[in-house]
C-alpha cells in the first residue's frame, strides 16, 4: 500500500541520518533518559522531563547525543524534536507548547518539510526527529488519518491537520495497542500503524479479544494467572506467560506462540501454585524503577507513610500520604501545595482518567497509577482537598471490582514501566 510504503520509508530516512546540521537546540516529545552509552542498558545519567529542552550534538544508529543541564550523554531520537535556529528567549530547559492548527477541511498544502532538512518520499513529508502530533500539518498527517481510517478509527476530514478528532482517534488506537496513550505518534505507535497481522495464535502484550480470553484461562487453569479472563492481554497476562515458560523450560519472552499453546494444553505440562501471588519476582528498569504486584507493594508503601509521587508526562512531583491499604492505595496529597501540584499535572482541572506516575517510598520506586477526582472520605483537613484519590500498582483493583475501571489503570501501569525502560 502506497501509505504505508512511504511511512516507512520516512521512518528509515529518519533513523538513518547520522548528523544533527544546523541545529541550535532541540526538544524531548516524552519524558526520557539521559544514559552514559547509546544503550538502554547503560547508566541513566539524569532523567529529562517531557518538553525540556536539550542540546544536540549528533545523532546515530537511533540515539541521539546531546547535553541537558550541562550533562552529555545519549537520548533514543525517537523522542528527540530538532528545531532549528536559536531557542526563544527565555524558555531553555522549560516546557513549551506551539498553538494547534484547527481540524477543517482543507489541504494542508503549506505543511510538513522539505529541502535539506526534510524527507520527501511518495508525497509524504516529515520533518527530523519530529513526531506527528496536536497542531502537525501536512502529508504525513493526511497519511496518518488515511490509515486510522482504513483501521476504523478515524471518522473525520483526510484533510492533514492533527487537530482534536485526530489525536483522539491516536489515542484510542494506542489504548487497544497497549502503547503509552499520549496522542502522540512516534516510532512505536507508527510502528504498530503499519504491522503485518502476526499468524493466527500468536499473543502478546497489547493483543486483545476472544483468544486472549481463552489463553488467560487456560493459564489461570495451570495456576498461573490470577487476574481477570477479559481479553486483554496485560502485564499480569505476560507474567503469567513468563512464569509458565520458565516453569516448562520454553523460552522465556512473553509471547504465546504454537509452541508456547501446544505445552499450555498438554496435560503434561508444569502447573503453577494456589499460591502463585508469591511466586512473581518483581522486575527492575535500568533506571531502578520497579514493577512491582500491590500484594508487595502494600507492606512497601505502609499506612501512614508519605510517598513522593513523580507525574511522568509532565516532570511535576508532589507528596501523598497512605491512609488505607484495600484494593489499591487510598492516599491524600500532604499539603496544599501538594494539591496544587497534582491537580496541574491533571491540566488543572479533577480528573477520573488516570496517569502514569513513579511513585517513590521507603527507599524504592516502583511503577503506578494515578487518579485525580478527590471522592470518600478523608483524614487530612489541612491540605486544601477533600476526600481521597486512587493509586494503583501491578494487580490493584478497584474497591467495586469494576474491570473496565481497573484494566485502565493497568494499562497506565503498564505506560509507567513501559517510560521507565526507553
Amino acid at each position: 500500500m502506497k501509505t504505508t510504503a512511504a511511512l516507512v520509508v520516512s521512518l528509515v530516512l529518519i533513523l538513518s541520518l547520522s548528523i544533527i546540521s544546523n541545529a541550535e537546540y532541540a526538544r524531548v516529545s516524552e519524558s526520557v533518559n539521559l544514559r552514559e552509552s547509546p544503550s538502554t542498558d547503560a547508566r541513566v545519567l539524569k532523567l529529562v522531563p517531557m518538553g525540556y529542552e536539550i542540546t544536540p550534538l549528533s545523532e546515530n544508529n537511533g540515539w541521539t547525543k546531546a547535553s541537558f543541564e550541562g550533562v552529555s550523554g545519549y537520548i533514543k531520537s525517537d523522542y528527540v524534536e530538532v528545531i532549528q535556529g536559536q531557542p526563544p528567549a527565555g524558555v531553555a530547559n522549560t516546557q513549551s507548547a506551539s498553538a494547534p492548527a484547527p481540524e477543517s477541511s482543507g489541504s494542508g498544502a503549506n505543511g510538513g518539510a522539505s529541502g535539506a532538512n526534510g524527507a520527501n518520499n511518495g508525497g509524504l513529508q516529515l520533518t527530523i526527529g519530529i513526531a506527528l502530533r496536536y497542531g502537525s500539518e501536512g502529508e504525513a498527517v493526511r497519511d496518518l488519518q488515511k490509515l486510522l481510517t482504513d483501521k476504523g478509527f478515524y471518522t473525520g476530514p483526510i484533510n492533514g491537520k492533527f487537530g482534536p478528532m485526530t489525536e483522539e482517534a491516536v489515542m484510542i488506537y494506542q489504548h487497544g495497542a497497549g502503547l503509552e496513550i499520549d496522542g502522540v505518534v512516534g516510532i512505536d505507535t507508527l510502528n504498530k500503524l503499519i504491522a503485518k497481522p502476526r499468524p493466527p495464535g500468536t499473543y502478546r502484550q497489547g493483543d486483545e479479544g476472544d483468544g486472549v480470553k481463552k489463553l488467560q484461562q487456560a493459564l489461570k487453569d495451570k495456576k498461573f494467572y490470577t487476574g481477570p479472563v477479559n481479553g486483554k492481554f496485560g502485564p499480569l497476562t505476560e507474567d503469567a506467560v513468563i512464569r509458565f515458560q520458565k516453569a516448562n523450560n520454553l523460552e522465556a519472552d512473553g509471547i504465546v506462540g504454537r509452541v508456547t499453546l501446544e505445552k499450555l494444553n498438554a496435560p503434561s505440562s508444569v502447573s503453577g501454585s494456589s499460591g502463585s501471588e508469591k511466586s512473581y519476582s518483581p522486575q527492575q528498569a535500568p533506571n531502578g524503577v520497579e514493577l512491582i504486584r500491590w500484594q508487595d507493594v502494600k507492606s512497601i508503601i505502609g499506612i501512614g507513610r508519605t510517598a513522593k509521587v513523580y507525574d511522568i508526562r509532565t516532570g511535576v512531583t508532589y507528596n501523598v500520604r497512605s491512609f488505607s491499604n484495600g484494593n489499591h492505595a487510598d492516599v491524600e496529597p500532604v499539603t496544599v501545595e501538594d494539591t496544587e501540584a497534582l491537580k496541574h499535572t491533571f491540566g488543572g482541572t479533577w480528573s477520573w482518567t488516570p496517569r502514569p506516575v513513579w511513585v517513590t517510598v521507603n527507599g524504592r520506586t516502583i511503577a503506578a497509577s494515578i487518579n485525580g477526582m478527590p471522592h470518600g472520605g478523608g483524614v487530612n483537613n489541612s491540605n486544601g482537598m477533600n476526600g481521597q484519590i486512587c493509586l494503583h500498582f501491578l494487580g490493584s483493583s478497584t474497591h467495586n471490582n469494576n474491570h473496565e475501571y481497573t484494566q485502565l489503570h493497568q494499562d497506565t501501569v503498564n505506560q509507567a514501566w513501559a517510560a521507565a525502560r526507553k
